[in-house]
């Protein structure tokens, strides 16, 4: 059952609640099946009570594994803060620039709590880390080498001390490690905008883009649905066995096709520690209109048949241009304008003359008879009257002695 989720979440569980076994099935899940395990440290149990040495080696970290807790009674606030490599991460990305980026990061609410460790394992990243007040001076520039070398040792050793976040290549799968469990604070005074970014960001980390057309064994999209002459089409498939587990090493090419026929072909490239994926990049052609893409390969018809597919193909369209014709050139033609205005029988005014083009709107006026035709007899106030007009005669008969 673990084996049908690309992404497992663990929070502050107890020690007990996941089997030896269920960790087995973890550890296979992300090893081989490239799925994406996310831990959320937390003060009663996560992840320092975990028991299991398996459970331990998927944690990115080295930290005191006990069954204590990490209650504090006096808690020292602190800020996000991003690392070198956190900078440019697609899990921390909240704005566009490096330096809004950072910005934006060190001004969302402070934290009080945060998980400690001892180190952080070989192969590992930390992303985000926690920045007191008496570790938030940067360091002066060195001019001698093993000055610089000692002071950008020193900035990483500062760096695994206060870890935030930690991710980490595991097999062919993905480990994030979040050492506080107060992401919730991102929501604080902004709704779900930089709180769901975080936690979108961190899932297509792990698990890689979503494609639109395909099954369970095997899946295609393309960057984008619309295209011009001028772009390339990104070409990405997921290719995976009966036990959800990603395939590699097989030749798949994509095939684009026009009204039926076949316009070019190109092979499809496995994406190094990925979970199965395969990406190639081709120019489109010339011509506008719907293009089909469709996938090609044993592996391919292997798993389609087991999706219970005939093909796996998508659509694309390409257009001559994205924006209006009026948008591809928007300096001052004044020659042009006149032309369309004598064609049209319009005016070109300038700003100063802007004032005697309502003239042009409001001076032809024609005239014309319109008849309508209206029922009254739907209509409770002709009904009144009428029923008025009788009733007075009928007053002025009797009135008058006639029956």
């Amino acid at each position: 059952e673990w084996r049908k989720f690309d992404v497992i979440i663990l929070g502050d569980i107890e020690r007990d609640s996941i089997s030896a076994a269920t960790w087995e099935i973890f550890s296979r899940c992300v090893n081989e099946r490239a799925a994406l395990l996310v831990m959320v440290a937390g003060q009663r149990a996560m992840p320092h009570a975990l028991s299991s040495a398996v459970a331990q080696a998927l944690v990115p970290v080295e930290m005191e594994w006990s069954n204590r807790e990490f209650f504090n009674s006096e808690p020292e606030m602190f800020h996000w803060n991003l690392t070198t490599e956190g900078q440019t991460h697609p899990i921390t990305q909240q704005s566009n620039g490096t330096t809004s980026n950072e910005q934006m990061w060190a001004s969302f609410p402070k934290l009080s709590w945060r998980h400690p460790i001892t180190k952080v394992k070989e192969g590992a990243e930390v992303l985000l880390t926690a920045a007191y007040l008496e570790n938030t001076a940067t360091t002066a520039s060195s001019t001698e080498l093993n000055e610089a070398l000692e002071s950008l040792s020193k900035k990483r050793e500062l760096e695994a001390q206060n870890a935030l976040l930690v991710t980490r290549q595991t097999g062919k799968g993905k480990v994030a490690l979040l050492l506080t469990d107060r992401t919730w604070r991102l929501r604080e005074g902004a709704g779900d905008v930089f709180h769901h970014r975080f936690w979108g960001n961190l899932v297509r980390w792990g698990t890689g883009p979503t494609l639109r057309a395909g099954g369970k064994q095997v899946r295609l999209g393309t960057d984008q649905l619309t295209y011009t002459p001028d772009d390339r089409i990104t070409i990405t498939a997921r290719l995976r066995d009966a036990m959800m587990a990603p395939i590699a090493g097989v030749k798949i090419q994509a095939e684009l096709l026009k009204d039926g026929k076949a316009v070019s072909t190109i092979e499809l490239k496995e994406i190094e520690n990925s979970n199965g994926l395969y990406e190639a990049a081709t120019p489109v052609t010339q011509q506008a209109g719907v293009y089909q893409i469709r996938l090609k390969g044993a592996a391919v018809d292997t798993a389609a048949t087991a999706d219970g597919l005939a093909e796996v193909s998508t659509n694309i369209r390409l257009v001559s241009s994205r924006g209006p014709v009026e948008m591809a050139e928007t300096t001052l033609n004044i020659g042009l304008l006149e032309t369309i205005a004598s064609l049209s029988g319009g005016k070109v005014a300038s700003l100063e003359n802007a004032a005697s083009l309502p003239s042009l709107i409001l001076g032809n006026r024609t005239q014309r008879e319109e008849i309508r035709e209206t029922s009254l007899w739907d209509n409770v106030w002709v009904l009144g009257l009428l029923v008025f007009a009788l009733a007075s005669e009928w007053i002025l008969r009797r009135a008058g002695g006639s029956p």
